[in-house]
């Protein structure tokens, strides 16, 4: 394991101990809805999920949490930009996404995503 890989997998299990967070490898891919982004591998949107709930579960406003494939090029960031309540009590953030491809392809995407009872961030 490389120590970037070992340095993610720290953050993501600790995200997950504090937040008491229960989410299966398979909630969390399927949180990061892949078909938004059709040209990512599986390996690359796994990443990428992980990334968007470390970044939405434990980072503060306008701090952003960047993956980057080391196979593929692809590269993102996840920077929550405003954490909320609704009414009915379930907790959301805004956030920003910038998404860099190989071929010097990039996009930003203004999303909100909100927690389930049982600890995973779902892009509304």
């Amino acid at each position: 394991m490389t120590p970037v890989a070992a340095k993610l997998l720290i953050v993501l299990l600790t995200a997950a101990l504090l937040a008491g967070c229960q989410a299966t490898v398979a909630q969390v891919k399927n949180a990061f809805q892949p078909e938004l982004h059709p040209d990512l591998s599986e390996p690359d949107a796994r990443l990428a999920a992980r990334t968007l709930q470390t970044a939405l579960e434990g980072q503060p406003d306008a701090e952003a949490v960047a993956w980057r494939s080391p196979t593929t090029g692809w590269s993102g960031a996840f920077t929550p930009l405003r954490t909320f309540q609704t009414e009915t009590g379930t907790f959301c953030r805004d956030l920003q996404e910038d998404l860099a491809a190989p071929a010097d392809r990039s996009a930003r995407y203004r999303l909100t995503a909100c927690r389930t009872g049982k600890g995973v961030w779902i892009v509304q």
